[in-house]
């Protein structure tokens, strides 16, 4: 869905909008889609000012983007302005817009910056808008469609760029206008209501507001409503404002599901419908309602929800999640539109969870309130786990049961929080309440209960923990992971068989994740943990640091970087980085490069006793270092590296001669070889 000629262009406007309706937004995280830039398809009037969202989807990290846009064949269709407020480049570096009537041409451009909240300067992985453009349409505007399209703008053109500047794999999906002339649109806001009451008692009443996008009046009428709904007004011109009461009292426990129906027979749809839920507990039943706030929140709540399942809890607010971070013994992973690599399936009140929000909402969870002294299961080391009283109490408190085993513990609330019993005269993490959940690192296994005294009556206990995560041996967890997952993954062109392991190092060789495939070619959400600077040993690379893979101990010459928690990676096409031997080398070793003369390119190979970090660097014969070939930690073996004749920045190097260096521990060894052009 890329550039092409004007008739090619009205096919794939068609196709684009088929494909948007065949695989709808849950779907965009399949291999079908990689990194792209979408417009909608929107209906409007002659004389309607409207706002077109400009939405990015990206799976590659992001240090440039330039979307440059045409509104083609058209002179009633006036550019207002563009708007980067709520965009996700927000705070992530430089976002600007320009636009020009005259050409009817906008340019939307973004570059990253190296800043405290985005220490490796790109945009991570995500979906949501970037901004949105602000049009109007002229009154006389006749009746028909309007295409916006990518397109070249001297030397500005559609382009999604890495964090090398390369271009990465993109598709672009064309906006479509309708104008349908003056006729009155009907739009309702919210499309749904969902009250939730006790049995007895009625919920206290709600507003529906009715408001025309149309240029010609909009006179309503309610055609349908539920019986045990009262509307303050049956008719009316907008916009209107008209609440909604229901009457339930004598209803049993349950859920009532209706509609109301709003028409004018004059608009360009006729009726448009509201939806209503009203879900009817039992007293014993309470709802906690949780402000999630754009970015991460680390919550918990209280209360046994009926039905654990992550998809049932988050129904409501699914489309404001990026991710999703549990941990029971192990990281677990949710991602809404990767659905088939998430490895968090069920929530519960026993733990606490990361939410990762692309916007503000309200997440509501209902169900029997649990007893505070409810016993939650510790393993050493680290705990995410919930809060379970209803009243606030100090950190020493709270964790009076576990507080000679435990060696710190950590919230989030507006930022890092940190409690150590050692020293509690520091301690910043001085309460803990409802709502929010913690992390408590151990030295031992043992069992939290944030009360001595008996439950109240009507409480429940614990029903059950979620799946636990347990790492592979050698891998440590800790507090901040990324995950890598994939299907369809190959190894220099083999898709990679079931059984296969495939394990993650960092630059000096600690093992921080490893996978076990059990379909050919797919690992799920495969955490990689982070260095834990609060302890004297490695667990894995710091932010920003270096992730080296190997398939069945078989290095791959692709590596990757530690973004940040939360991201994730996807895994595609591995290459092997040598042929492994299975007879290992005895000794260090440079061999000469070959061929020799060469041009344009040469392989040099050297070989590894024991695992060491490599280092390849080449330099020229004044000692000035002319590119590094190589620099990760490897396991014992025989390797070979490839120049192709290029410096650091990508340029052909000269003809000349040249010396290239193989440090590997404590051994140095250095040949020389002769570039002939």
């Amino acid at each position: 869905m890329r550039r092409g000629s004007a008739t090619c262009k009205t096919l794939l406007v068609v196709l684009a909008l088929a494909m948007l309706t065949a695989f709808p937004v849950t779907t965009l995280g399949s291999p079908l889609y990689h990194n792209f830039v979408v417009l909608p398809e929107l209906t409007v009037t002659g004389g309607q000012a409207f706002a077109m969202p400009v939405r990015l989807y990206n799976e590659a990290p992001l240090n440039k983007v330039t979307v440059p846009l045409l509104i083609r064949d058209v002179d009633f269709l006036n550019i207002d302005s563009i708007s980067f407020i709520g965009s996700r480049f927000n705070g992530l570096g430089i976002a600007s817009g320009t636009l020009d009537n005259g050409t009817h041409t906008m340019i939307i451009r973004f570059e990253g910056i190296v800043s405290e909240k985005l220490p490796s300067g790109f945009l991570p992985p995500g979906d949501g808008d970037i901004a949105n453009i602000y049009l109007k349409v002229a009154p006389s505007a006749p009746a028909g469609d309007i295409v916006i399209d990518t397109t070249v703008l001297g030397p500005d053109i559609y382009l999604l760029q890495d964090m090398n500047d390369v271009a990465v794999e993109d598709y672009f999906v064309f906006g479509l206008i309708h104008i349908v002339g003056s006729k009155p649109i009907i739009h309702l806001q919210p499309a749904v209501f969902n009250f939730v009451t006790y049995v007895g008692v009625n919920p206290e009443a709600d507003t529906l507001h009715i408001t025309n996008l149309g240029s010609d009046p909009l006179n309503w009428q309610i055609t349908h409503q539920p019986s045990w709904l009262t509307l303050s007004a049956p008719s009316g011109t907008a916009p209107s404002a008209v609440v909604l009461t229901p009457d339930i009292a004598s209803y049993p426990a349950g859920v009532l599901v209706d509609s109301i129906a709003v028409n004018d027979d004059n608009a360009l749809v006729k009726t448009e419908w509201v939806y209503v839920n009203v879900t009817i507990l039992e007293q014993g039943d309470v709802t906690r309602c949780l402000a999630l706030h754009k970015g991460w929140n680390l919550i918990s709540w209280n209360v046994d929800t009926p039905d654990d399942d992550i998809e049932t809890i988050i129904k409501d607010i699914k489309g404001c999640i990026d991710v999703v971070l549990g941990f029971e013994q192990g990281a677990a992973t949710y991602d809404p539109y990767l659905s088939q690599f998430s490895t968090l399936t069920t929530l519960d009140h026993l733990h606490g969870y990361w939410f990762r929000m692309n916007c503000d909402t309200v997440l509501c969870v209902t169900g029997p309130k649990v007893a505070p002294n409810t016993p939650i299961d510790l393993e050493q080391n680290w705990n995410l786990v919930s809060y379970l009283p209803e009243d606030v109490d100090s950190t020493t408190h709270a964790l009076l049961s576990i507080l000679d085993g435990l060696i710190v513990a950590l919230g989030f609330d507006n930022g890092g929080l940190v409690y150590d019993p050692m020293l509690p005269q520091f301690a910043t993490l001085t309460t803990m309440k409802q709502g929010l959940g913690y992390w408590l690192k151990t030295s031992g296994s043992g069992m939290l209960r944030y009360e001595e005294t008996p439950a109240a009556p009507g409480f429940v206990t614990s029903r059950g923990t979620m799946k636990a995560f347990p790492p592979a041996v050698g891998v440590t967890p800790t507090t901040e992971w990324i995950d890598l997952f994939g299907d369809g993954i190959t190894l220099d062109g083999t898709l990679i068989p079931t059984g296969t392991v495939l394990a993650a190092y960092d630059e000096n060789g600690h093992l921080c994740g490893q996978a076990t495939v059990e379909t050919g070619g797919k690992i799920n959400f495969t955490p990689v943990y982070r260095d834990d600077k609060g302890t004297t040993t490695v667990e894995g690379p710091d932010l920003g640091g270096s992730i080296n893979l190997t398939v069945d101990g078989i290095p791959v010459q692709q590596s990757y970087t530690f973004s940040g928690l939360g991201d994730r990676i996807r895994l595609t096409t591995l290459t092997s980085l040598s042929k492994h031997s299975e007879n290992l080398p005895r000794q260090f070793g440079l061999a000469q490069n070959y061929p020799n003369p060469f041009n344009p390119g040469t392989s040099i190979g050297f070989s590894l006793p024991v695992a060491s970090r490599a280092t390849v660097d080449v330099y020229n014969v004044v000692g000035e270092k002319v590119t590094t070939l190589l620099d990760r930690f490897l396991p014992a073996g025989r390797y070979s590296v490839n120049w192709d004749g290029a410096n650091a920045n990508g340029k052909p190097a000269s003809s000349g001669m040249y010396f290239y260096r193989l440090k590997a521990g404590e051994f140095t060894d250095t040949k020389k070889m002769m570039l002939v052009k």
